[in-house]
């Protein structure tokens, strides 16, 4: 009985085989794009990211005012608020000012 047992069995290698996933799933697993800085256009590593800001983000280095290439934190910089699609940042002086209607 004992060796009718061990013949139904498979082998080590028909087991390791079934267990492998199907290749057509591989394309599944595909690590996300690197993120790329707006301003440079390189690639961001976690370390020396900013943002995202307006839905973008910069380096470290690259997070600067677009007019005066001031330095900027994400206390200090401003984005336009008349123009959502412009993902440019600015420094206080230079930030677009917003038209208000008039009130007569």
């Amino acid at each position: 009985m004992a060796s009718a047992e061990v013949a139904s069995f498979s082998s080590p290698s028909s087991i390791a085989m079934s267990n492998a996933p199907p290749k057509r799933l591989r394309g599944l697993f595909v690590p996300p794009p690197p993120d790329k800085c707006t301003r440079c256009g390189n690639r961001v590593y976690q370390v020396e990211k900013v943002g995202p800001v307006n839905e973008v983000i910069f380096h470290k280095q690259c997070f600067k005012c677009c007019q005066c290439e001031q330095h900027l934190t994400l206390k200090t910089y401003f984005t336009n608020q008349d123009d959502f699609s412009d993902k440019k940042i600015y420094c206080n002086k230079h930030c677009p000012k917003v038209n208000t209607p008039d009130m007569d």
